[in-house]
């Protein structure tokens, strides 16, 4: 989840020359959405639109009273066959200090392993019990997967929502990648590692090497598929800003208004 794209959707029908160039817009292109797992009311939204968060930041709280009480009941059944295993135990190491004098049945010394064992599988059960009801209480609160910024929010405070859901969307945006479509002449002329020129308004443009190139046309009809990648560390761009992919001139990129 560490990364965007620019979607630079145009169709080019004359090759591609250094006068020529592609309009588009930004898109989140690596992005989580963040779901419901849980059925249930949303009590408290932790982060809202626009916020930047870390990895394991709290998102958002479902109601989780039924959830609590399941987890506290699987606590004390922990604790009731922990102390059932405790008291079964001690009773074989008195049945087996009878055996040794000879005062008892070795049946009823076998007996007593036999409840010992079922104590301590008993235990095991109640332990794994607890740890269900200790992710379905984790379920309850949803954190963030990564540093990201949340780009939309679905979800609303008092809402019931089913699981699967969606209720945030995260993306990085610290890194871009810019995307375009060039038809199959245009594609002849272009080459991995080749410089060409993105513009978004109110910023320099801004050279880049052609990073990658699809080798086979997008199934949808637009093209071949070539990717720049756009660091974004100073937080200039956001989803949304349209962007000009040209060629650049003499080695120099040229604003749209200087052709």
């Amino acid at each position: 989840m560490n990364k965007l794209t620019v979607l630079l959707l145009a169709l080019l029908t004359l090759p591609l020359q250094a006068s020529e160039y592609l309009i588009g817009q930004m898109q989140p292109w690596s992005q989580v959405v963040i779901k419901a797992e849980v059925d249930g009311v949303v009590a408290a939204i932790d982060a809202e639109l626009g916020d930047h968060v870390e990895a394991g930041q709290l998102l958002l709280q479902f109601e989780a009273t039924d959830a609590r009480l399941q987890q506290q009941l699987a606590t004390a059944n922990v604790a009731l066959a922990a102390a059932d295993h405790r008291h079964k135990a001690k009773q074989l190491e008195r049945l087996q200090q009878l055996s040794q004098q000879h005062t008892i049945a070795i049946a009823e010394r076998d007996e007593q392993w036999r409840q010992v064992d079922v104590s301590h599988s008993q235990l095991q059960v109640e332990q794994q019990y607890l740890q269900i009801a200790e992710r379905q209480l984790a379920k309850h609160q949803l954190r963030a997967p990564a540093a990201a910024a949340v780009v939309a929010r679905y979800a609303e405070v008092g809402q019931r929502y089913s699981v699967g859901d969606p209720l945030l969307l995260l993306a990085d945006l610290r890194q871009l990648r810019v995307q375009a479509f060039a038809v199959e002449q245009d594609i002849t002329s272009l080459s991995v590692g080749q410089m060409l020129c993105v513009s978004v308004d109110s910023l320099p443009p801004r050279q880049l090497p052609i990073a990658r190139i699809a080798a086979a046309p997008a199934v949808d009809g637009r093209g071949y598929l070539l990717e720049l990648d756009w660091d974004n560390h100073d937080g200039a761009l956001r989803s949304g800003y349209r962007a000009e992919l040209s060629l650049p001139q003499q080695g120099q990129c040229v604003m749209g208004t200087e052709r």
